[in-house]
């Protein structure tokens, strides 16, 4: 099998850390959800301010994206960061 095949089988889970009325993190999502299809990926929201652990982490760098340990981008989506930790290439523009 493929990697690619294993990939379309077990979508990546990204986690997106965001809190309550927060802008950045709702056009974070909404752009992720464009690529989610493209890149087989679903996003796992955790609120900071539920923990305050993650909230004194990530207070002042909302909306985070991570893959696992790794930070991909903070308030503002990077589509080549996101790319480069799926280890896809990105389409052009």
């Amino acid at each position: 099998m493929t990697n690619q095949h294993a990939q379309v089988m077990n979508p990546v889970v990204l986690t997106l850390f965001t809190r309550h009325n927060c802008g950045l993190c709702e056009d974070m999502l909404y752009t992720l959800n464009d690529f989610s299809s493209e890149l087989n990926f679903s996003v796992t929201l955790i609120d900071i301010d539920e923990d305050p652990k993650i909230k004194q982490q990530f207070n002042d760098l909302v909306p985070v994206l991570k893959l696992g340990d790794e930070v991909i981008c903070h308030h503002f989506f990077d589509r080549q960061a996101l790319y480069k930790s799926l280890g896809a290439e990105p389409t052009p523009s």
